[in-house]
């Protein structure tokens, strides 16, 4: 399994300068991605590749999950801010809350929100994780992407502070969620399964990415129970590849009673 995504990363990082031909020489780039949205990206890296899965590829747009203008987001997972800012210029009276806790990510997320103006955007350079203090967050070599707090064998290491769901609402004073979206690595599991009863049904809306390869033990159905088990109806979308090869793929999360 690791050489499969040993592969895939390959051949990213093969293809990813080819979107940057124009900026060679540059370190990073203020990238045009409508009239209104400007986002910074470090040249040859995968920060294009993930602005255009949220702006132009439409990842995330769907007529269910649709945000409205007053919605309440919280984004773990944040990178550099390409689907934070989307979603805060969809609710722009509403508010995101975005959790991001590689360095170097969260300086670009800090900068594209200064760069557009988002005022109703929070961010934190914090993981998001089952408990709340300090944890080692295994940075990716493969152009900033894939940094991870249960990958263990990458060699980058860094001491990042943690919080978790709970408490994420606690301290925000927030009283109902309308889409929570996590991308978070292999962390997925241990935030949704150490949230308490009383948070999850606070939540409405739930998107995310989980990665069996990185779940030591568990699997996308421990998710899909617990979340079934709390009131929501549960789906997942990949393609066979996504499935079986890459053990990867998306569970959507409607609140249903």
């Amino acid at each position: 399994m690791r050489i499969i995504h040993e592969s895939m990363y390959w051949l990213i990082n093969f293809f990813m300068p080819f979107l940057y031909l124009q900026n060679i020489g540059q370190d990073t780039v203020i990238h045009p991605i409508n009239d209104s949205i400007k986002m910074k990206l470090r040249v040859g890296s995968f920060d294009k590749w993930a602005t255009y899965q949220v702006w132009k590829f439409g990842d995330y747009k769907s007529k269910s999950f649709a945000i409205q203008s007053t919605d309440t987001i919280i984004d773990i997972g944040g990178h550099i801010g390409s689907f934070s800012i989307w979603a805060a210029k969809q609710a722009h009276q509403g508010k995101v809350f975005t959790f991001e806790p590689n360095a170097e990510n969260f300086l670009l997320l800090k900068e594209n929100k200064e760069i557009n103006q988002i005022s109703n955007l929070e961010i934190f350079n914090l993981a998001v994780s089952e408990k709340i203090g300090e944890v080692t967050l295994f940075n990716s070599v493969h152009q900033n992407m894939g940094h991870s707090l249960y990958e263990y064998d990458l060699p980058n290491q860094a001491k990042v502070k943690t919080t978790i769901l709970d408490e994420i609402l606690q301290n925000n004073n927030i009283q109902k969620v309308d889409l929570l979206k996590i991308d978070a690595e292999g962390a997925e599991y241990p935030i949704l399964l150490n949230t308490s009863s009383q948070t999850l049904r606070k939540i409405n809306k739930i998107i995310l990415e989980y990665h069996d390869y990185l779940s030591h033990g568990y699997t996308y159905q421990d998710i899909q129970k617990h979340l079934e088990t709390n009131g929501f109806k549960v789906e997942r979308n990949a393609s066979l590849y996504r499935r079986n090869v890459l053990k990867m793929g998306i569970l959507t999360a409607r609140r249903i009673h």
